[in-house]
Formats: C-alpha cells, sequence, structure tokens
C-alpha cells in the first residue's frame, strides 16, 4: 500500500514538473499555463535554480511591493493682478474764443464752443470778456457799442448756468483791431474787428506720466 501511494505522488510531481516550468517573463519562478505563477500554498511562489534577489517578484512576497507614485498637485492658478487705476493731476489751462456779431448789432448768435470748453474743465477760474468794434461810427457810439456786445455775451453764459462771479468784462470800442482797414467799408475786413474776445481760465484733469 505505500508503495502505490508512493508510486503516486512520484507520477503527480512528474507531471507538475512537466507541466510548470520557468517563464521567460518570471525567471526564477515555477510557472504553469504559460505565463501564471505556481503558487506554494502559503502565499509564496516556487522558486527554481537560478533565482535570486534581482528577479524577485512582490506579489509572490519576495520583495516590497513599488511605493505608488506621489502625483503632484496642479499649481493654484494665480489670476493676473488689476491693472493699475490711472493717477490723474490738475493742469492749469487757457482757451480763448471769438464771438463775431453783425454790424451795429450786439445780439448774439452761438456761444456753444464757449459752452463745451466750460464744461471739459474740473475746475473753472474764469472767463475775461473783452467787447470790440469796426471802425465806422464815432469813437463814443462805438466804446458804448463794444460794452453792449460784451454784457450780452455774459447775459448768455450767466443764461447758460455760469456763475456771474466767475465772468470779469472789459471794452476797447475801435481801439484794438484785430484787422487794420485801409478801407471803412471794406467788409470783409471789418467783420473781423466786431468782436468779443474770450478768455478762459481754469483747471482740467490730466493723466500723470
Amino acid at each position: 500500500m505505500k508503495k502505490l501511494a508512493l508510486s503516486t505522488a512520484l507520477i503527480v510531481s512528474m507531471g507538475l514538473i512537466q507541466t510548470a516550468q520557468a517563464h521567460p517573463e518570471h525567471s526564477g519562478y515555477l510557472t504553469e499555463n504559460a505565463d501564471h505563477n505556481v503558487s506554494t500554498g502559503f502565499g509564496g511562489c516556487w522558486k527554481i535554480g537560478n533565482w535570486n534577489k534581482d528577479k524577485a517578484e512582490a506579489h509572490c512576497g519576495d520583495k516590497a511591493a513599488p511605493a505608488p507614485v506621489a502625483v503632484k498637485a496642479p499649481a493654484p492658478v494665480v489670476a493676473p493682478a488689476a491693472p493699475a487705476a490711472p493717477q490723474y493731476v490738475m493742469q492749469a489751462t487757457e482757451r480763448s474764443h471769438i464771438v463775431y456779431f453783425d454790424f451795429n448789432s450786439s445780439q448774439v448768435n452761438d456761444i456753444s464752443d464757449i459752452l463745451t470748453t466750460v464744461s471739459g474743465l474740473a475746475t473753472l477760474d474764469n472767463i475775461t470778456l473783452t467787447g470790440h468794434t469796426d471802425q465806422r461810427g464815432s469813437n463814443a457810439y462805438n466804446d458804448a457799442l463794444a460794452a453792449k456786445r460784451v454784457n450780452a455775451v455774459a447775459a448768455a453764459l450767466t443764461d447758460a448756468g455760469i456763475a456771474s462771479s466767475k465772468i470779469s468784462t472789459a471794452s476797447r470800442g475801435e481801439n484794438a483791431p484785430a484787422m487794420s482797414c485801409s478801407d471803412t467799408g471794406a467788409e470783409n475786413c471789418q467783420s473781423k474787428n466786431r468782436r468779443v474776445e474770450v478768455t478762459i481760465n481754469g483747471e482740467q484733469r490730466v493723466k500723470s506720466n
């Protein structure tokens, strides 16, 4: 009976050896079914004669499993800094306009350019009005007419909302012509002398460098 059991074990061992062999990918271990290591039944794998530490496999318990690769967290996205707010400074400015008149008239036709300039200022300091006439008529008459023209422009400005305290006036009559006209009847020349000169002083807000 003992001989029969021994013979059977020998036959099984020989069959196992015939079906189990080393696999190129598992060199140093006994394999079966082409690429599976043969288990010892105790959580390990059967080793063969050419096994060494360099051929150890972690799943056979012969070397520690590789440490998990740490995955770096993505770098936080930094929002771009908001552009710096522009810096402004106050700058003194002086602007000039001219209001022209028809012959022997003090009627104001248009002051829109003056109002546009004033509205573009951060601060209005003052407006200076100087009245003039052409050379036709007496000096006394022209002095009075120049004054009427200045007062008419001043009234139009105050009606538009500009404080009268910001307005100063002067009149020169025919004494400071813009054009020297040899012929007092030369209308194209004389029309340039019938005027109120407007000088505006104030401060405007500009970007600093």
